[in-house]
């Protein structure tokens, strides 16, 4: 990534029920970017990788996670689905 590029995400926090679904998108800078990435951070730990992309397709699903990937808007998401506890503490995103 280069100086110049830019990754924000949207909303900054979020609440969801138990259950539910919530969904969290990344806008990116640079159309040269293709991996994509999403973390969670549980209070007191190190980042884990929730899921991660390659450019050529535009959705991967992994469990309860999806990316989709929106090429043309440079926007990326990250849908939780049946939401649980454990995934309480901080999601963020990344692009390589």
């Amino acid at each position: 990534v280069t100086s110049q590029s830019k990754v924000e995400q949207s909303p900054p926090t979020f609440v969801v029920q138990e259950g539910g679904s919530v969904t969290v998108s990344c806008v990116y800078t640079d159309s040269a970017l293709n991996y994509f990435f999403w973390y969670h951070q549980f209070h007191g730990k190190g980042p884990q990788l929730l899921i991660q992309m390659f450019s050529n397709v535009v959705s991967t699903q992994n469990g309860r996670f999806t990316i989709h990937l929106n090429k043309g808007a440079r926007n990326f998401s990250l849908n939780i689905s049946n939401s649980r506890p454990e995934d309480s503490g901080t999601h963020f995103c990344a692009a390589s």
